[in-house]
């Protein structure tokens, strides 16, 4: 019960924050900001803080993390990065996806904890990112349900059971590489 309520409340609030906020390439001619910055602040709604530096760090880093942002931008989809433990011993996993109205809402856990280094932690980021824009490239996937039959299609069983695709596997390792390489180049 304490879920559905949950839940409830936060489709309420994603639907009002996508009727509220503005376009994220208006707030950023406004802002003077770079578009990652609108990027991260649109469809990215990381729900803690240290996510958010951590993406707003690694986008600098990483030009595939960029472009699954830029993927995510363009979408219907809305993606939300909270704190939270994975089942399945898991660094991050996508744990589910909704509608609310024409939007699709993708929820990612993000164990803070887990993460050895910077590098790590970009590279669990931006392999769920992936599994992100995979269910974004099928408009047919509206539930987690269907999710679930993506990933029986396209995926197969890793770790403790969950679903994996190779192209989430190398994504995020190119990004884990691209971070490390950027931080060893700009070290001081």
């Amino acid at each position: 019960m304490a879920n559905t309520a949950r839940n409830i409340a936060m489709g309420i609030l994603a639907a009002g924050t996508v009727m509220a906020a503005p376009h994220p390439a208006t707030a950023a001619n406004l802002a003077g900001a770079p578009a990652v910055e609108a990027t991260i602040a649109g469809h990215v709604r990381p729900a803690d803080a240290r996510i958010s530096e951590t993406l707003h760090r690694a986008v600098d880093a990483s030009p595939t993390l960029r472009d699954l942002l830029d993927t995510i931008e363009a979408s219907d989809s809305l993606v939300y990065l909270s704190d939270a433990p994975c089942s399945h011993n898991q660094h991050a996993c996508f744990v589910n996806t909704k509608t609310a109205g024409q939007f699709r809402l993708l929820f990612v856990n993000i164990d803070l904890r887990r993460a050895r280094d910077e590098a790590e932690l970009d590279g669990s980021i931006g392999h769920e990112l992936r599994h992100a824009t995979e269910v974004i490239g099928d408009p047919t996937v509206r539930s987690t349900a269907l999710q679930f039959f993506l990933y029986e299609r396209i995926g197969f069983r890793g770790n403790g059971g969950a679903f994996e695709t190779q192209a989430a596997i190398q994504t995020g390792l190119q990004i884990r590489d691209e971070v490390a390489h950027f931080m060893k180049a700009h070290r001081r």
